[in-house]
């Protein structure tokens, strides 16, 4: 059964591989574990490994994540963060 984060209102749900739960309305859930933690100027890197990845059915088209159904926020630096909105192809070189 889920229950709700305090501070974030938000419902919780078990993990699959780690013992802290996960966001439930999460369109992709990444369960990790720590490699390490490197200090990087007043900021620490936090490094980790994969151990298991959830994908809603509602954002994956033939086995893969298909990017124009993610609404993904990324973290730039301090208290900014960033839409994907602007979405755009490149090619890569071989």
């Amino acid at each position: 059964m889920a229950d709700r984060n305090d501070h974030a209102d938000l419902e919780r749900a078990a993990s699959t591989t780690i013992r802290p739960p996960r966001v439930a309305a999460a369109a992709v859930a990444m369960e990790c574990t720590l490699r390490d933690l490197l200090d990087v100027g007043g900021s620490t890197l936090v490094l980790g490994d994969v151990r298991y990845v959830l994908l809603a059915e509602s954002v994956t088209a033939d086995g893969k994540i298909d990017v124009h159904e993610m609404d993904a926020v990324g973290r730039l630096a301090g208290a900014w963060y960033a839409r994907t909105s602007d979405r755009f192809s490149l090619e890569r070189p071989p």
